[in-house]
């Protein structure tokens, strides 16, 4: 097949000959039957589109140093991949150990502004919704202090905030320590993360249910694995039950 812009333009006579002929007008035959060839009804704009269009393709394959161009496009769609890091144990550590210390100081500003409400709930100068959303905000403390203040004072509520506070405090308390005890734990294994197995960062977080948490990554340090820390242990059976 060949392009388009190869093909020769068909064109037809018309067909008005028959009725116009010999009436002719003023000025004699008219010029429909004088034999001229009309074009196809086609937009001569498209067609000059599609002749520039071809234009710059034919130029662009044709261009000094096209060549080299496509080689090079097909030598780099030949080039072997550089490889995975999936298994690299110090990428692990470093994306692991940014996580926890970020994650470890959110939980701290929670339970720091948990622990402000505890010592001031019996004032009654928070707003138990105040309280409730605080530990989800950037800056809880912040958040506490502008919602109280917008909000205003629940003295009849002290009871329910005391109470919200307090089990708040207990459970992101303890949830901020784990997090900081492992954050640290990283930060010292990340220096000889490549001596180190890959489950140990990969499954860090295993060790958060612990209640040792450097104790349960020194031993995936020694076994090679984590599955001390995912499997349930069984119950132990009482003597004399």
């Amino acid at each position: 097949l060949k392009p388009f812009w190869l093909k020769p333009l068909r064109v037809k006579r018309s067909t008005t000959c028959s009725s116009s002929c010999g009436n002719g007008g003023s000025g004699g035959i008219s010029r429909i039957c004088s034999g001229i060839w009309s074009l196809p009804r086609l937009p001569m704009l498209r067609i000059q589109k599609r002749h520039a269009v071809a234009a710059s393709v034919l130029a662009i394959l044709l261009a000094p140093g096209a060549s080299a161009v496509q080689a090079s496009v097909h030598a780099a769609g030949r080039r072997a991949p550089t490889g995975s890091r999936a298994n690299d144990p110090c990428m692990e550590a470093e994306a692991n150990r940014e996580v926890m210390f970020e994650t470890a100081t959110k939980k701290e500003a929670v339970a720091d502004m948990f622990t402000k409400v505890v010592d001031t709930c019996s004032l009654g100068l928070h707003h138990p919704e105040c309280v409730a959303r605080a530990e989800y905000a950037v800056a809880p403390s912040r958040y506490l202090a502008i919602c109280n203040k917008r909000m205003g004072r629940r003295p009849s509520k002290t009871g329910p905030v005391c109470t919200y506070a307090k089990a708040k405090l207990n459970d992101i308390g303890s949830t901020a320590r784990r997090y900081r005890a492992l954050a640290k734990v990283l930060d010292s294994a990340s220096k000889e993360c490549s001596t180190l197995p890959v489950e140990c960062f990969a499954l860090a977080t295993s060790c958060l249910q612990s209640s040792n948490v450097p104790f349960c990554f020194n031993q995936c340090v020694r076994n090679g694995n984590m599955n001390h820390a995912l499997t349930t242990p069984k119950p132990q059976e009482m003597i004399g039950m």
